[in-house]
């Protein structure tokens, strides 16, 4: 079979290695060849694969070969395809901290910890009043801080605020909520 592209202008494409009949453009798309028509007369169709999204919005994918059916994040998958394998302790980073944006120029690989300053840098990091389940806010927790400073005990302040003793020891020893800006 000849490789052919979808005709996309402005989109580079490149064959999925180990998956024949698969392509991934640079745009953050993934393709797939397909016959079309009889046995005698049939063409070959490029149809674009649609993703699915995780809990975390990452795009996931099913590609099948020979030896079976995989499931891959198209991030991942799309710099693989062009830029090579994962390094090893290196993981897919996108440089806008939207994760369903898997455009090359969007994707680098970086390690763990720089994954995790850009949730910090572009405010996608689910700590604080941020977290569905806190029963804190920033002005509860400055509010701890004052009647600390007042003299009140841990376990006063905790019942004034409606939460656990463990938890507002952990938060007037700095073990959390740290990134609460004290003055």
């Amino acid at each position: 079979m000849a490789t052919t592209y979808p005709t996309t202008p402005g989109v580079t494409f490149k064959d999925i290695p180990g998956f024949p009949g698969y392509c991934a453009g640079d745009d953050g798309t993934i393709w797939t060849r397909k016959r079309q028509g009889t046995r005698r007369l049939f063409e070959w169709r490029e149809r674009k694969i649609s993703t699915t999204s995780r809990s975390c919005r990452d795009q996931q994918i099913d590609l099948v070969n020979e030896t079976g059916d995989y499931k891959f994040r198209v991030g991942r998958l799309i710099l693989s395809v062009f830029i090579g394998p994962c390094p090893v302790g290196m993981e897919c980073c996108h440089n806008d901290g939207n994760p369903g944006n898997c455009r090359l120029d969007n994707l680098r690989w970086d390690t763990h910890f720089e994954n995790m300053q850009d949730t910090i840098r572009h405010g996608t990091v689910s700590r604080g009043e941020r977290c569905p389940h806190s029963k804190l806010t920033d002005a509860k927790v400055r509010e701890a801080f004052r009647l600390q400073l007042l003299g009140w005990k841990c376990s006063r302040i905790a019942r004034r605020l409606e939460v656990g003793q463990p938890m507002m020891s952990r938060v007037l020893r700095r073990q959390r909520w740290k990134h609460v800006e004290i003055s």
